[in-house]
């Protein structure tokens, strides 16, 4: 994505527009900014004959949206299970760094999940405001639950 020819009007749009590091030649962001959220384990999945498709559901995937509900545009989260897995499977010398940003309550998770953030180590210069769970309102009461992470 940060090579991608985009449209020069939608680089005008300020979560757009391109983004360079202190240096001045390296590229930060440019265009639009994906959220990414991963969580690893074993999820559901059901094939529709007609479609030829499947369809991916259970506790696994919604771990992973909760997970990628807490990123910010350009920002790449990982769950503890997802941290487990690429130190045990990669046998080559990591590109990234991990940071460790605690444990969050995850909606409709049980137990608090252990949350990293994953900075490749040409994009390490990327900021990011804090991770906080999306604000939430309940509509019966208009109750609006805030976090406490921040003064969201």
């Amino acid at each position: 994505l940060l090579e991608a020819p985009w449209d020069p009007q939608l680089l005008e749009f300020p979560s757009c527009t391109t983004v360079l590091a202190p240096d001045k030649r390296t590229v930060l962001f440019n265009g639009l900014r994906v959220r990414m959220g991963m969580h690893t384990g074993e999820a559901d999945v059901e094939f529709c004959a007609e479609t030829l498709k499947a369809d991916y559901f259970g506790q696994t995937v919604n771990c992973a949206a909760r997970v990628a509900a807490l990123a910010s545009g350009g920002q790449i989260l990982l769950g503890l299970e997802t941290v487990e897995a690429l130190s045990i499977t990669s046998p080559h010398e990591p590109s990234f760094e991990l940071q460790p940003l605690g444990p969050f309550k995850l909606k409709g998770i049980a137990r608090e999940k252990e949350i990293y953030h994953l900075a490749p180590y040409e994009l390490r210069e990327r900021m990011f405001p804090p991770v906080c769970p999306p604000v939430t309102t309940n509509w019966t009461t208009s109750e609006v639950q805030r976090c406490d992470r921040c003064s969201r």
